[in-house]
């Protein structure tokens, strides 16, 4: 991937094409959404007078394209028509979803075409671990396979945080900035050029997501924003291997770090769900958003909370030097852990006392009746 785009003012310039075609498509589509009710269908049966649209992703896919058709060189384009190829089956799969309803097994086959025609056509593709787990050049079979893996999981990831206002936006918005900044830093602008574009069209679906709260992103948007997500952070393994002696070590810890709050949620969200099936709990399947807003923060500040956390943990990987990729990985999901439980206990301990309160005044009412 080779351009000639040198100048330092094209990140600013590109990113703020993008955050100005969210603030200015966006509205119309709220307005449009709004007139003819097109709201998820899921949503609506459930919740009949939610009128909140779910199509912030045709901005996003909008605010995607545009600029890097217009920036881009026409031969670096042919190297990308499989990638964009890729991200429209993807929007169009999910905005079929945010209207009608696609069914799981749907979506999992258009994901797995997506991904197999970036790996296979686009050649982007996971080829070593540069001594992760001693694991060095990837066999072509296992290369393919494990690219598959990543990509289906990081695009669910995503998928699974738009359930708190502004929790998607701000989280694309740190992954791909960061990513921004470190392919400058091994000196791939095409590829920040891509993460910026992404980071604005983020930064300017918050305001309607989440200061004015009047749109979701949908899972048409969180499938491309996955879905890109994912290919950068692939391309970031793949070009680091070239440069790891002379910039960023254990990039793969690097990469869990960017990412590392989506990861959490989903395998935390999907173990809750398969202990209280298999044994029979009753672990509290409240998402860490749901549980931090449930302890007074409001949506904007546990948006920035959570997001927050994946920079302080790609600070904290890149500044470790010489630690080992694996000891890292391992302190980051420690982190997690103990972070995630202090906010389990403050729940519940919270939500405990608002039991006891609401049984005193039941109490109280009681004895007024009865004397």
């Amino acid at each position: 991937m080779v351009t000639t785009l040198s100048n330092p003012l094209i990140f600013l310039i590109i990113s703020g094409a993008a955050f100005l075609l969210m603030l200015i498509t966006t509205p119309s589509i709220i307005q449009i959404a709004s007139y003819h009710r097109l709201y998820n269908f899921n949503l609506r049966k459930k919740h009949p007078d939610l009128k909140v649209s779910r199509l912030a992703g045709i901005a996003v896919l909008v605010a995607l394209m545009l600029p890097l058709f217009i920036t881009l060189q026409s031969d670096f384009l042919k190297s990308l028509n499989f990638f964009m190829g890729s991200c429209l089956i993807l929007f169009f799969a999910g905005l079929k979803d945010d209207l009608l309803s696609l069914h799981p097994l749907s979506k999992f086959a258009v994901l797995l075409i997506a991904a197999l025609i970036t790996i296979v056509f686009g050649d982007i593709k996971i080829t070593s671990l540069q001594g992760f787990f001693n694991i060095y050049t990837l066999p072509e079979p296992l290369s393919i396979l494990l690219t598959v893996i990543v990509i289906l999981f990081i695009v669910n990831a995503f998928s699974l945080l738009d359930v708190v206002y502004g929790l998607v936006g701000l989280t694309g918005l740190s992954v791909n900035g960061t990513l921004g900044i470190l392919f400058i830093h091994i000196n791939q602008p095409v590829l920040a050029l891509i993460a910026f574009s992404i980071a604005g069209s983020c930064l300017g679906f918050l305001q309607f997501n989440l200061v004015l709260k009047k749109i979701f992103l949908g899972e048409g948007g969180c499938l491309l924003l996955g879905f890109v997500s994912s290919v950068l952070c692939i391309e970031f393994l793949k070009l680091n291997d070239q440069f790891v002696s002379e910039t960023l070590m254990f990039s793969p810890a690097v990469v869990v770090a960017v990412l590392i709050f989506p990861i959490y949620n989903a395998l935390r969200l999907f173990a809750v769900a398969k202990l209280n099936a298999i044994f029979k709990l009753n672990i509290n399947t409240a998402s860490i958003a749901h549980q931090l807003s449930s302890l007074g923060l409001s949506y904007g500040r546990t948006a920035i909370v959570l997001s927050s956390f994946n920079i302080l943990a790609v600070i904290l990987v890149v500044s470790s030097g010489q630690l080992n990729g694996r000891l890292m990985c391992g302190i980051l999901l420690l982190l997690c852990i103990i972070c995630d439980c202090v906010i389990s206990y403050a729940a519940e301990i919270k939500w405990e006392r608002s039991v006891d309160e609401k049984k005193r005044k039941l109490q109280v009412i009681y004895r007024r009746f009865m004397f």
